[in-house]
């Protein structure tokens, strides 16, 4: 607006006034005096320009009005918080277990559920940590099949409930092309296929809108997305590519935060359960890079590395740093020879190996291996007692003690040459719990 005098009548109604023609009238009273004789008086603004009486006083009502609307707008904001506090704590009122028992019977009800045995819980929150060129793409790949098609994951540990829906992947990493490559060697059924969504984004020209997941605009369009694909779990792959569309540090703490807590809300919105976000280790290849924040939001940390940072032909280290009722023990991941899929190898007597075979470490060889130290309870076994009491003479047997000693089911102590394996406390819970607490 210009600073001639504006076009308002003396007699307007404050109400019909624009807030363009509010700040103009408003625009700075060269002094406070010039206001006291406001029934006869014109009222100069800064730049000069008189202005009548009237329409300054309907400009100081105007004003006034959109102040008092304000602050209606932010006392009703006020009303709204103070009524989801209410309703929150009403809602926990209602629900909360009224002591211990209570909680235990509920929990026969609702007993914890997982996806992968004891590695990928119901609704998990998995932070997937990577050396460059250890194979995470192929791991997501596999995990992906895995939970929509309900076989072993990585060939070894039980898929108990798989996944409802699909698995979606965010990759800003792979080239579409390249990446469809990786998928097709997988092999899967038409079933596994249509419900594996990868959606690529490295060369999109919408990337760095589709990738910013402060937006809260974003947040909403991706949810709305995933409910119509109806996806039981998000992959996003990698952290880096979304923290800079984002204009976030992978190196402080509050960044790690606000993006966690981002992704938290679209998979909330969108009913997704299983979140998992795959980042790169550093220059350590013990951790992660950036803030250790990355590990705090996880119940689940997967950490892949290679056996050898300078040969490429050698197999993968595949183990979990945390997670809680996590069980998965250090070993090594290897790729078949047509790229289809990888096998876990679990670590034998503190070494890597190539072939231990696959059965020794499955759910249900272990809770054979358990009975029958809970048999022989509170006396231990050594591992040709074992294998007597299995009726096997299996080289394998060392090793699935040697993993159920590792995962904290089974003391040992050495008595004369043997090694001499007693159930513990943690192995009898952890053998009534795949029961169904039934203790048989």
């Amino acid at each position: 607006m210009s600073d001639e005098t504006p076009p308002i009548p003396p007699d307007a109604d404050w109400a019909d006034l624009t807030q363009e023609q509010t700040d103009f009238l408003l625009g700075g009273l060269t002094t406070i005096e010039a206001t006291a004789e406001v029934s006869k008086t014109p009222v100069a603004t800064r730049s000069g320009v008189v202005v009548p009486v009237g329409q300054w006083r309907n400009a100081v009502r105007a004003e006034a009005a959109r102040d008092d609307a304000r602050e209606v707008v932010r006392e009703g904001n006020k009303a709204e918080e103070r009524a989801t506090v209410t309703e929150a704590f009403a809602d926990l009122a209602a629900t909360m277990p009224r002591g211990v028992q209570d909680l235990i019977e509920r929990a026969k009800d609702e007993p914890f559920r997982w996806h992968v045995d004891h590695v990928i819980a119901h609704e998990a929150k998995v932070l997937l940590v990577s050396q460059a060129g250890a194979g995470k793409t192929t791991l997501i790949r596999d995990t992906a099949g895995a939970l929509v098609s309900g076989e072993k994951w990585l060939g070894h540990f039980e898929v108990t409930e798989p996944i409802t829906g699909s698995v979606v992947v965010i990759d800003a990493e792979m080239h579409p092309a390249m990446l469809a490559g990786w998928y097709e060697r997988a092999a899967w059924t038409d079933e596994v296929m249509s419900r594996v969504i990868p959606i690529p984004l490295v060369n999109d020209e919408r990337r760095r809108t589709l990738l910013n997941l402060m937006d809260k605009n974003v947040q909403d369009a991706w949810a709305s997305l995933l409910r119509e694909v109806g996806a039981g779990a998000l992959v996003l792959d990698p952290a880096a590519d979304f923290f800079e569309a984002c204009g976030l540090d992978e190196d402080k703490k509050g960044s790690w935060s606000a993006f966690q807590e981002a992704v938290d809300s679209i998979c909330i919105a969108a009913g997704v359960g299983v979140r998992v976000i795959t980042h790169h280790t550093g220059w350590d290849t013990d951790r992660e890079r950036g803030s250790s924040r990355a590990r705090d939001w996880a119940t689940t940390v997967i950490h892949l590395t290679k056996q050898d940072a300078t040969d490429n032909s050698k197999p993968r280290v595949l183990t979990s740093p945390k997670g809680r009722d996590v069980v998965l023990p250090k070993g090594s991941l290897e790729l078949s020879e047509d790229g289809s899929h990888l096998t876990y190898l679990p670590v034998v007597g503190g070494r890597l190996t190539a072939s231990v075979g696959i059965d020794e470490g499955s759910l249900e060889w272990k809770i054979k291996v358990l009975d029958v130290l809970t048999k022989a309870y509170p006396k231990g076994l050594s591992v040709s007692d074992t294998k007597a009491a299995l009726g096997s003479k299996s080289s394998h047997v060392s090793g699935t003690l040697a993993l159920i000693e590792a995962n904290g089911w089974a003391s040992v102590e050495k008595v004369g040459k043997s090694s001499v394996y007693t159930i513990t406390t943690s192995g009898l819970a952890f053998l009534d719990s795949v029961r169904g607490g039934d203790g048989k």
